[in-house]
């Protein structure tokens, strides 16, 4: 059986709190998790905590203006991609996603 979980949240307290504690029941129930949030979150977490989370670095094109509109997009299709061949390489049974 694959065990795999992959617990996806946005950056605030509100989203990041009730996923940690998600995360801390999956990994006590033996669950492989992979814990993804954005920059935001890191304040978050613990030491321990912060070696396990993918931490992404991307915000949204939509507020940005010129060149720095392309460059977003850029920066967005970039991640896309990223998230394809993560998802290829884990093979997640579940994704949870809070937010974000």
């Amino acid at each position: 059986m694959n065990k795999k979980i992959i617990l996806s949240t946005g950056g605030t307290g509100g989203h990041v709190f009730p996923m940690i504690a998600f995360y801390d029941y999956l990994v006590s129930k033996n669950y492989e998790v992979f814990f993804i949030s954005d920059q935001r979150a890191k304040k978050y977490f613990n030491k321990e905590m912060q070696n396990k989370v993918k931490i992404y670095n991307i915000d949204s094109p939509f507020n940005k203006k010129g060149l720095l509109k392309i460059f977003g997009f850029y920066k967005l299709l970039l991640s896309t991609i990223n998230a394809f061949f993560f998802l290829l390489k884990y093979n997640p049974k579940i994704i949870v996603g809070s937010g974000g």
